[in-house]
């Protein structure tokens, strides 16, 4: 089969699981995040801030097994992000092969109260600078620093997406973290476009999915929407953006 035809077949094994319907057989969906990175020979530390090294762990991984989906594609821990800003709760042991986040709280539940009385105000004040060790000496070359990863972090996404879509035939899976459509913003690196807006920085992108080649987006919290001001849309974005972190 083709890798168009394959994609089909394999779309069409978990529909027929879906619908209770016995498929021609069981479909193998490969949840990998890490082992991918152990399988190839590579460090955790390498290949989480090489995206090159990345994108052959994923490829070496699908060369070797015969896999129907893919849980990652090596986009689960997107570290540079974050630590173009100073952030650094995640923690990486090569020699002991670990990967995971320390941890921490951004709102204690005493402060519930304070936080429901002025969400804004708690976010900025408290929050973020909890988040961000940093955060209150930023400028704005900092946040274009992390809006670049971020880029970087996007154009990595939409690559490697491709090459497992159409070389491999892989159908993707919507990703259940994501508020954005499928252009490779995370929620983690999120909360960099929210700091990013808010410093006043703006850029274009054009995003690689197909079905968004002809328009051009700016980013805003909830969604990728047609080019205009970018907005702080709701304060449980904002919280959210604030709050989520990936542990191994």
């Amino acid at each position: 089969m083709t890798p168009q035809e394959l994609k089909q077949h394999r779309i069409q094994l978990f529909r027929d699981c879906a619908a209770w319907r016995k498929p021609e057989r069981v479909p193998f969906l490969a949840n990998i995040v890490t082992w991918k990175i152990i399988d190839s020979g590579y460090k955790f530390s390498e290949a989480l801030h090489d995206y090159d090294i990345m994108s052959k762990c994923v490829t070496n991984f699908l060369d070797k097994y015969n896999v129907d989906v893919l849980t990652d594609t090596g986009v689960r821990n997107p570290m540079r992000i974050p630590e173009a800003i100073g952030e650094s709760y995640y923690y990486v042991n090569d020699e002991a092969e670990a990967l995971g986040v320390h941890a921490y709280s951004l709102c204690e539940k005493q402060e519930l109260a304070e936080l429901a009385q002025d969400t804004d105000k708690f976010v900025w004040e408290k929050m973020l600078p909890r988040k961000f060790p940093n955060f209150q000496h930023l400028k704005k070359e900092d946040f274009q620093r992390a809006l670049d990863e971020q880029l970087a972090f996007n154009n990595y996404t939409a690559g490697i997406t491709k090459v497992v879509r159409e070389q491999y035939g892989l159908p993707a899976l919507t990703s259940l973290k994501c508020g954005f459509p499928n252009a490779g913003v995370a929620w983690f690196g999120a909360s960099v476009v929210y700091l990013w807006i808010c410093a006043g920085i703006r850029m274009t992108c054009w995003p690689a999915s197909t079905h968004m080649k002809r328009k051009r987006w700016t980013p805003s919290l909830r969604r990728f929407t047609p080019l205009r001001t970018a907005r702080i849309r709701t304060p449980a974005s904002i919280l959210a953006l604030c709050c989520w972190h990936t542990p191994s």
